[in-house]
């Protein structure tokens, strides 16, 4: 499948706290495992590697691959959910539990999937500093465990956020190793506050101190679009804003989106939202 597809249903969630001497033995998880850490230091085992979890570290483990917690020091706190990429076997709404590796016949897996996309979520995914999903996994718990109306639905939409920003910051990761993902963010907002003014990729890269050819392919990794081409319809959605809540001219909006021609302002403005600015603005 991919990764646009998904509809997580969340079968399970829970604080869960680990000390010495507490020792856990070796499972085989029947759905997907999420694992992060809210305090402490702990470690977890999968089937190749073992991985150190620290606040903000968090470990995603696919249906039928083995997992150890390890015991910590001290204690360490996970928030664990017990989930599925699509709500197909949300009937089976209550927690299952994981089988342990050491006994044979293992019961079939709950609705196990694989991504033509977003292939680093068919194997082990694991980042060591994920806080800013940390209060939408506090509220997704929340949510879980107050059983509150269409908490599914809310669950479901707050764990999308949580894989979708873990995929991307696992492909920027990939895709530019030396840091520069972590400035995409600045770009980005850069491109939204500034969009009325003359932006290129030369402007951007000395604002940035990066290599032009680098910010054009760091964007466009990112938003799928050429700087020039993302650019237009920031300054097309603006337009529509503009136009639905003022009273300015249609010469004046294109001046104030960063169109110095208003044909050629009327131009893209048909391109991407089907109808000229006019016909927009009257509803025709």
């Amino acid at each position: 499948m991919r990764f646009c597809e998904i509809h997580p249903f969340v079968r399970f969630s829970r604080y869960m706290a680990v000390e010495n001497p507490m020792e856990y033995p070796e499972f085989i998880p029947l759905d997907s495992r999420l694992f992060y850490t809210i305090s402490g230091e702990g470690q977890i085992r999968t089937e190749k590697e073992v991985y150190t979890m620290t606040h903000g570290s968090i470990l995603i483990i696919p249906a039928g691959k083995n997992y150890h917690i390890l015991t910590p020091k001290d204690k360490v706190e996970y928030l664990v959910l017990n989930f599925d990429y699509t709500s197909r076997a949300s009937v089976r709404s209550l927690p299952e539990h994981p089988h342990p590796a050491h006994m044979p016949d293992c019961p079939p897996l709950i609705d196990a999937v694989s991504f033509s996309d977003a292939e680093c979520l068919n194997g082990i995914l694991y980042s060591e500093c994920m806080t800013g999903i940390e209060n939408k996994l506090i509220k997704l718990e929340f949510e879980y465990s107050g059983r509150l109306l269409y908490s599914e639905n809310k669950t479901s939409a707050l764990l999308t956020e949580v894989l979708t920003e873990c995929v991307r910051e696992q492909e920027f990761k990939h895709s530019f190793p030396d840091g520069g993902h972590n400035r995409i963010s600045d770009i980005i907002s850069y491109i939204h506050q500034n969009y009325m003014q003359d932006i290129s990729n030369m402007t951007l890269a000395e604002k940035f101190h990066f290599h032009p050819n680098y910010i054009s392919g760091l964007i466009k990794h990112y938003t799928g679009l050429p700087l020039h081409r993302y650019l237009l319809r920031v300054r097309i959605t603006n337009a529509v804003n503009l136009l639905e809540t003022t009273n300015l001219s249609i010469g004046e909006i294109a001046a104030e989106v960063g169109f110095y021609d208003c044909s050629y302002f009327t131009r893209y403005f048909k391109q991407i939202i089907g109808k000229t600015p006019n016909k927009f603005r009257n509803g025709k």
